[in-house]
């Protein structure tokens, strides 16, 4: 009897196919778990890297601005300093307190009595010459009762308010600007000096104020230099100048800086904290801090465009947005294939696998495309041959070539053999050490100097050999150009400070530029580095700026000094210190004339220290401005003849600067140099 049994591979189907179907379902549901899981991870991880970035954004924008602010007002305090100076050579001079003393003493019924009309014409006539010649609007002596005792020609008469604030100063003795005002379209200040008497009845006592010198000085030209933007501002960045001008504040934007812009400043407590605000000028939101100027009560406002300054965050958000999505597509993506892998042969879910890999393979180039198109460095590959095989759509730009024109090609034929010598030295350099190489290269760019900072590697193969060379270049033609211009700025600097010295002490003049010449000569025959000549060369130049605060009866003393006022006189070397530690010469100038006068067996000063601890540019400036000061003359004593001036210090400086300091002085000596030199000085 047959009988009829299912079929097996229906029994295994039926089984098989509600397995299948659930399995199927709950990977689908795990799957849709774990892209939520890891699109909320990725969120809480953007959210934490943007929190912190826009905390290192506003810490970055906080030291920039206030470093900015700080910056202008270290500019306008020196500036207007400066301009309170300008007339020093004749406030401070005999003639003008004589005079200024005997006005004073006359009836206020009187103020030029007959005696002295003659010198009240020469002294107007010297306010006259001061006004042309510095291009001031006016200038004026001003007496107790706020009269006007002398003007410069055509002078403007002076308001109430001008007499208001130059009657305080008899009493104060101290240097005064006046609020900003606006006239004819052009900015102004009043400056006021306290003239002071020839002599007192107690020796030690300040003289007391006799006079006031006021100057009306123009400004358009110096408030439009303070807020004009630099050349490494960075975009949104603006600067105001913010003045008190008694009723209101206002500003002078460097949008019009020949305006004073009215400022709403209620409820704003100055100086300004950095935070999030209003413009100074306008209701545009920005991120500002202030710093006042101590001198005149303004306040330096620096800020910055809020939206420019946050737009970083904005595209840090749609970066981590895209990120995450990416993510969340690339997971879906791989457990979707491994749902397919499952679901279907073996040979299909391969190709599958091949294609995805191959769509993310050109995603990637796609990407690193679009970085190396994004790049403005210049990015070049070469081959041992020194032929390119690979360059960045910046470089091709930079030298106004198509990249398909310069791959295969070499720097030769790219920049010409004069800089192609050149760049090839670093790149034997780089593939010789195995190592980075680091280089500032002048070059020509579409027929424009320009100034490249320029790192080159060594690119490998797996196996360790060197393939080629790799090279990232940068344009940093401003900030050369801005180094330059500090530079000179610092030479100018110097150049005033000597001006400066010279017009202290008439016995000084030209003794700077002697020393300087000398010290140099001796630094050569000595074979001293060329920092340390600089560092002399410099340091000559400034080597007598202590002296400026030397009281003149003291420095111009026509007999010998008395032990109290030989140790004034040397308090000149702690002055030169203290007027010259904030200056960045990127040399030991400093120390070098702090301890020029320190002896090798310790009889100087102001250390007493001895041997080695006194560094060689010291000691050869010593030599020099001893023997500098013998052979010229001084208020005591006549100068010396150059054999006279050198037997003198060997004899009673023994020990002081050593024997080859002073052989060295002794062969510059007798070098038609040297003799010229001395000839010159002595003339």
């Amino acid at each position: 009897m047959a009988t009829d049994l299912p079929d097996v591979s229906q029994l295994l189907e039926s089984e098989t196919l509600p397995r299948q179907t659930v399995a199927r379902r709950r990977m689908l549901l795990w799957m849709a778990v774990g892209v939520g899981v890891v699109m909320l991870v990725a969120a809480a991880v953007g959210s934490l890297m943007l929190s912190d970035r826009q905390q290192d954004l506003t810490e970055s924008l906080e030291r920039r601005l206030t470093l900015l602010a700080s910056n202008r007002v270290e500019v306008i305090e020196t500036r207007l300093n400066a301009l309170a100076q300008m007339p020093s050579h004749l406030v401070a001079s005999d003639s003008f307190r004589l005079f200024a003393t005997e006005v004073d003493l006359i009836a206020s019924e009187d103020p030029l009595a007959a005696q002295l009309a003659e010198m009240g014409r020469y002294m107007a006539e010297a306010l006259s010459e001061l006004v042309r010649q510095n291009g001031l609007v006016a200038a004026y002596m001003v007496g107790r009762d706020g009269l006007t005792l002398l003007a410069s020609g055509a002078a403007p008469e002076l308001t109430d308010e001008q007499r208001a604030l130059a009657v305080p100063i008899f009493e104060t003795s101290e240097i005064l600007f006046s609020p900003i005002r606006q006239r004819d379209g052009e900015l102004e200040i009043d400056i006021y000096r306290p003239v002071l008497a020839v002599q007192t009845l107690e020796p030690e006592a300040t003289p007391p104020a006799v006079g006031v010198f006021m100057m009306t000085v123009p400004i358009t030209g110096l408030v439009a230099d303070f807020v004009s933007p630099r050349p490494l501002s960075e975009p949104g960045e603006a600067t105001y100048l913010v003045l008190d001008s008694g009723a209101e504040a206002v500003a002078a934007a460097h949008e019009a800086p020949a305006e004073l812009v009215p400022v709403d400043d209620a409820g704003m407590a100055w100086p300004l904290a950095f935070a999030e605000r209003s413009s100074t000028v306008s209701d545009r939101p920005v991120f500002s801090v202030s710093q006042q100027v101590a001198a005149a009560g303004w306040h330096v406002v620096q800020e910055i465009d809020f939206h420019t300054a946050t737009g970083v965050l904005e595209r840090v958000r749609i970066v981590l947005i895209v990120v995450t999505l990416m993510a969340a597509l690339v997971i879906a993506a791989t457990m979707i294939a491994v749902w397919f892998n499952q679901s279907s042969h073996y040979n299909r879910a391969l190709a599958r696998q091949f294609r995805d890999l191959a769509s993310r393979i050109d995603a990637q180039h796609r990407l690193l495309d679009g970085i190396n198109g994004a790049i403005r460095e210049y990015i070049g590959l070469k081959r041992l041959d020194g032929t390119y095989s690979y360059v960045n759509p910046a470089f091709a730009e930079a030298v106004g070539r198509p990249t398909d024109q310069i791959v295969g090609q070499t720097d030769e034929a790219v920049f010409g053999h004069g800089q192609a010598q050149t760049l090839a030295q670093t790149d034997r350099q780089a593939i010789h050490t195995g190592s980075a190489i680091n280089a500032e290269e002048q070059l020509y760019l579409g027929g424009v100097k320009r100034f490249l900072a320029i790192s080159k590697v060594p690119l490998m193969r797996v196996e360790g050999e060197v393939d080629g060379v790799v090279s990232v270049a940068r344009d940093v033609t401003e900030l050369v150009e801005e180094r330059r211009r500090r530079e000179a700025a610092l030479r100018h600097t110097i150049d005033a400070l000597i001006r400066t010295i010279e017009l202290s002490d008439p016995y000084l003049a030209g003794h700077s530029k002697l020393v300087n010449r000398l010290s140099g000569l001796m630094a050569r025959r000595l074979g001293l580095s060329t920092e340390e000549t600089a560092t002399l060369e410099t340091a000559a130049n400034l080597a007598q700026i202590g002296k400026l605060f030397v009281p003149r009866e003291i420095l111009n003393k026509p007999g010998r000094l008395n032990p109290d006022e030989i140790k004034i006189m040397e308090q000149h070397v702690e002055h030169a210190a203290t007027v010259l530690k904030d200056i960045d010469f990127g040399l030991p100038v400093s120390e070098t004339i702090y301890q020029m006068y320190e002896r090798l067996d310790g009889s100087g000063y102001p250390r007493k220290l001895s041997g080695e601890q006194i560094p060689v540019t010291a000691r050869v400036l010593g030599l020099a401005d001893v023997y500098c000061a013998r052979i010229r003359p001084r208020s005591y004593r006549a100068g010396l003849s150059p054999d006279e001036a050198l037997s003198v210090i060997r004899q009673y400086t023994t020990g002081k600067f050593g024997e080859p300091l002073m052989a060295a002085l002794d062969e510059v000596l007798h070098t038609a140099e040297g003799e010229k030199l001395v000839a010159t000085a002595q003339v």
